[in-house]
């Protein structure tokens, strides 16, 4: 009896031990090395204080096997990063348009002075629809709006637009949709990455784009272009902006880890309801 004790206290002192270790593959070749202590919990004459020890070396293990889990959830994230980015990336419009998808926006999330047409893949800015009913899918202090399919894997599509300046985006779901201005719009927020395209910047200053990603903000030089193709590598984390016309031109290139599916976002800003229409996205024609 005495021995078991000092045993169930020598491996409640290791696991303890264990539990705290940074190393993985030292925990995992120790968790391996650690025999069960069933043939421990059926031995006859003990009793109250062994019990106590039993108790302590199950909590212990149960720490364990969390932590485990945890390990072995990050290699699999981190084998499917490494195995993505062994791809190659699209190079030539053909390319990308393998892995086109058809994006429709959501009317149930979009801004009350939102019109949307063309089976829904196309946007303006207009007058105040009263029909609009509040809802809390509904954006409520941005003029935005997301897409209603979800994005994952590898996956392509375009927007078109005209007027003044757009947000293209991709967003959890998640996104707050209503609150101060600033915790619902796209790129300043940690669940969405926007690229601004303000064609006042393009005209005069030559670098009319801006990219951010919760409250992030990085300057974009590129083309004047009013066609913006979007390419998302969603498990290797891959989230790259192009300039599309008679070839791809990189615009912003992200590397970063999504831990939800994606939605495809469109904004506006600096218009009125009732100035002249900004344009819409529509998904990938070919």
């Amino acid at each position: 009896m005495e021995q078991e004790l000092n045993d169930l206290k020598r491996r409640d002192a290791e696991l303890e031990k264990l539990s705290h270790t940074e190393d993985h593959n030292q925990f995992l070749q120790s968790y391996a090395s650690l025999s069960t202590p069933s043939d421990l919990a059926d031995s006859s004459g003990i009793n109250a204080d062994p019990l106590r020890h039993f108790e302590d070396v199950t909590a212990a293990a149960s720490e364990l096997r969390d932590k485990l889990q945890d390990i072995l959830r990050d290699a699999e994230t981190h084998i499917l990063q490494t195995v993505s980015s062994s791809r190659p990336e699209p190079k030539s419009r053909a390319e990308f348009l393998k892995y086109a998808c058809e994006i429709s926006l959501d009317p149930n999330t979009a801004f009350r002075t939102l019109l949307l047409s063309n089976e829904n893949r196309a946007a303006i800015v207009w007058y105040e629809d009263e029909s609009f009913t509040p809802s809390p899918e509904r954006f409520s202090s941005c003029r935005q709006v997301l897409s209603r399919q979800s994005l994952t894997g590898r996956c392509y599509f375009e927007f078109k637009w005209a007027g003044i300046g757009i947000f293209v985006a991709v967003a959890y779901k998640s996104i707050k949709r209503g609150g101060r201005a600033n915790e619902s719009l796209f790129g300043f927020n940690d669940q969405s990455w926007a690229l601004r395209c303000d064609i006042e910047h393009i005209s005069w200053k030559g670098a009319g784009y801006t990219f951010s990603h919760n409250k992030a903000e990085t300057p974009v030089s590129g083309p004047q272009s009013y066609k913006l193709g979007v390419y998302l590598d969603h498990s290797a984390g891959v989230l790259a902006f192009y300039d599309v016309s008679e070839t791809m031109t990189l615009l912003h290139r992200v590397q970063t880890t999504f831990t939800q599916p994606l939605y495809a976002g469109l904004g506006f800003f600096f218009c009125d309801g009732g100035n002249s229409p900004v344009s819409a996205p529509s998904g990938c024609s070919g």
